[in-house]
């Protein structure tokens, strides 16, 4: 039997969510850390901003984050891996328009573990800062890799997922990495 969790967000205020994969298989995985789970708020809200750099998909390929960010995200992400975009669903019309990504995990986790069922849903809102990106993109993005960078927060309803989408290159990857090496970041 497979348990799914449900992750839930108000979309006026959280733009972009992390929703749990479809059925499937998981892999049998050691049992998970005790997480850090604070609200979204402050220098984790700017690290985990629910966006996508614009250099990871050719849109401003002079701008790239800055390393120091790229290992503080590494420093208090939950868990960071390597994806590849399969997906690309447009969902609604108007203002309710929204974007359903599906990325498969791609090789062993960078950060933590891998997500349930090796598999990450986002939501792209209209409202969401990537909109954007995503629009022009649009069915394009398949086959796009990106380095993702996700923890776990406090909402009033529960908890949710925020992230943030690197490009994926060996940079990224060395700068989460020297990240998860430091003490963790707890607010």
């Amino acid at each position: 039997m497979h348990h799914h969790r449900y992750l839930r967000a108000i979309v006026l205020i959280v733009p972009f969510v992390l929703l749990p994969a479809g059925s499937g298989c998981a892999r049998t995985k050691a049992e998970s850390p005790v997480l850090i789970v604070t609200p979204w708020e402050g220098r984790l809200q700017s690290l985990f901003d629910d966006s996508i750099d614009p250099a990871s998909i050719g849109l401003a390929p002079t701008t790239t984050d800055p390393a120091d960010a790229n290992v503080a995200r590494g420093q208090a992400a939950h868990f960071v891996v390597r994806t590849r975009v399969t997906t690309i669903t447009v969902d609604g019309a108007g203002p309710s328009r929204r974007y359903l990504l599906t990325l498969d995990v791609v090789g062993a986790p960078i950060v933590g573990p891998t997500p349930e069922n090796d598999v990450l849903n986002l939501v792209v809102g209209i409202d969401s800062p990537s909109f954007g990106l995503v629009q022009s993109k649009d069915i394009g993005l398949a086959g796009t890799r990106f380095v993702a960078f996700v923890r776990n927060f406090e909402e009033r309803d529960g908890s949710s997922f925020h992230w943030h989408l690197a490009r994926d290159t060996d940079d990224v990857v060395s700068a989460a990495r020297k990240g998860a090496a430091l003490e963790p970041i707890a607010d």
